[in-house]
């Protein structure tokens, strides 16, 4: 009985996560020529980690999609270092409150400001 149960949750979840996905890729779409490269990749990376498609490595995913953009905006790739992941957790919380249609500069403007610092500070470590 409880196996049951299970997969129809499952079930639901998976539609769920597909039409998230298309709603996530119709937004990058409508804003990747908008929105500046590095606010693009955050935003999108917030909302990848905030549909949580698989059942591990949404985090590592999250973030080698952020730098895949990056990448193809001419932009070096960002490295995130544990020593401070507490500010970065507490930066994707407070954009939480975004849904995935939008992305408001007042839900978005902490995880985009750590990401611009921690950009311009391992970028100015590794070439100076």
């Amino acid at each position: 009985m409880r196996l049951r149960i299970y997969f129809k949750k499952e079930k639901h979840r998976k539609i769920n996560i597909k039409t998230d996905m298309d709603i996530l890729l119709e937004w990058y779409k409508k804003n990747e020529t908008k929105l500046h490269p590095l606010v693009l990749a955050v935003i999108f990376h917030h909302k990848f980690e905030k549909i949580h498609p698989f059942m591990d490595g949404n985090g590592r995913t999250g973030r080698i999609l952020l730098n895949y953009i990056l990448l193809r905006k001419k932009y070096s790739p960002l490295i995130i270092n544990n020593s401070s992941r507490k500010t970065y957790l507490e930066a994707l919380s407070k954009a939480d409150k975004a849904n995935l249609t939008t992305a408001n500069k007042n839900e978005y403007s902490k995880l985009v400001e750590y990401i611009a610092s921690q950009f311009t500070e391992r970028y100015w470590n590794i070439f100076l």
